[in-house]
């Protein structure tokens, strides 16, 4: 119910307007509606009252990277693996931004790093695959789309990414297996339906 914690949130602000953790939780909320004007506000607003919020930084930088404010992205990744040069989110946005800018070759090498760093974490699978995608290395992505099912189960995003790479290699049966897979562990989810009419209409 985030436009409901929203209004707390600002009730909150109301009494101290410099109170981080409900501008922090606000911003959240924000992107969670997809209200990115009022994410990017709220955020730039915590990490100047608070510049340790890494995880803000981190998600401005991700705002950043999505209005192609690449130099501004890469900077919030680098303030925080100054702190913490292990952290695998620094790292996976890093790598993020190396391949927005064509740097191909550092990209995979950052991706690669949080995958050594955190080899249990599927998201640092999920987006070594998804560079690996981009770059033509399609057997070098689904097993790692594969591991990153393997280490969440429950989670259908590499479910979900495995049926859009199937679908790219116009291996049309594992494709829809993939999204039919993915309706089953989330039914309630439009996403995976959507897919797969998608897939069907190419058929």
């Amino acid at each position: 119910k985030y436009p409901e914690a929203q209004i707390s949130y600002a009730r909150a602000l109301q009494i101290d307007p410099r109170f981080v953790p409900a501008l922090y939780k606000s911003a959240q909320c924000s992107m969670r509606l997809g209200n990115w004007n009022s994410a990017f506000q709220e955020l730039s607003r915590t990490v100047a009252l608070d510049p340790q919020n890494y995880p803000a930084q981190l998600d401005l930088g991700k705002i950043y990277l999505g209005a192609n404010k690449f130099q501004d992205a890469k900077d919030r990744a680098l303030t925080v693996l100054e702190k913490d040069p292990k952290d695998v989110n620094a790292k996976m946005l890093l790598s993020s931004v190396e391949a927005a800018l064509g740097n191909q070759k550092d990209a995979l090498d950052i991706a690669r790093e949080a995958v050594t760093i955190a080899p249990n974490n599927s998201a640092v699978y999920v987006n070594l695959a998804g560079l690996q995608q981009k770059y033509g290395a399609q057997s070098e992505a689904e097993a790692n789309l594969k591991q990153a099912h393997t280490l969440d189960a429950a989670s259908i995003v590499p479910v979900m990414l495995l049926g859009s790479l199937y679908e790219n290699q116009k291996r049309y049966d594992d494709a829809r297996k993939q999204f039919e897979s993915a309706i089953q562990m989330d039914p309630k989810n439009p996403a995976p339906r959507k897919a797969l009419a998608t897939h069907y209409f190419s058929q």
